[in-house]
């Protein structure tokens, strides 16, 4: 399990996890300034089960959003601004 919280994190690099990509099952990213999910640096995380979004800024679930998060079956995201969700956003979760 990995804890990212009340980190005052805007953003993540599209590799800034991808070394996790076969361990890391339980992500929390709650308590941040995330303004959309990061979707590039999620991706290679083919473990992930459980992914917390909590208390951040994302305002949108743009297309494929958690795309390769094939695993997931718990996610939160509430305490976010979202006015808009793309019909394909939870195209990648298949669970």
């Amino acid at each position: 399990m990995r804890f990212f919280n009340t980190a005052a994190m805007k953003a993540l690099g599209a590799h800034s996890l991808s070394s996790q990509g076969k361990i890391l099952s339980h992500l929390v990213l709650s308590t941040n300034k995330l303004t959309e999910v990061p979707t590039k640096a999620l991706e290679p995380l083919s473990e992930l089960i459980h992914l917390n979004l909590n208390d951040n800024n994302v305002t949108a679930l743009r297309d494929n959003a958690f795309k390769g998060l094939k695993k997931v079956t718990r996610l939160t995201m509430y305490d976010n601004q979202i006015s808009y969700i793309h019909p394909r956003a939870f195209d990648g979760l298949t669970r």
